[in-house]
């Protein structure tokens, strides 16, 4: 009795997994590949309206499967999150990507106070995630 529990559970489960129509060439096709299982995926979002993605390659980040195809590297987002701290009043120091992480160091103007100092830190982490918000910025 058990063994056929198991088995119509399986049978249940294996049935919904079908294949079908579920290649890339399809999947852009239908223009549906910014859609995720809770809405609008990151092709969606505002902030990465004016990017342009290959039709194939829209999955692949910094991977470098197809090296005819321009990637974004992770130098040129370090260099981003330098102008960042720079146009917020900052002079930058490197930025380290580790991951989904980059480490900056900002070095505050030394004409401002400690408040000023402040508030210009909120406003370069206002700018951090609006610009750049697929990466988490620590400033030191």
């Amino acid at each position: 009795m058990r063994v056929i529990k198991v088995g119509l559970v399986a049978l249940f489960v294996l049935t919904g997994c079908s294949t079908e129509g579920m290649d890339a060439n399809s999947i852009h096709q239908k223009h549906d590949y910014g859609m995720g299982a809770f809405g609008p995926g990151p092709l969606n979002f505002e902030h990465m309206q004016g990017e342009t993605f290959e039709p194939g390659q829209t999955n692949l980040g910094t991977s470098y499967i197809n090296p005819s195809v321009p990637h974004r590297t992770l130098e040129e987002d370090a260099r981003q999150v330098e102008g960042i701290v720079t146009k917020q009043g900052f002079r930058s120091g490197t930025a380290f990507v580790n991951g989904g992480h980059i480490y900056v160091k900002a070095h505050p103007n030394e004409h401002w106070s400690k408040k000023e100092t402040e508030q210009h830190l909120i406003d370069l982490n206002r700018a951090f995630k609006s610009e750049i918000p697929r990466y988490r910025v620590h400033v030191r």
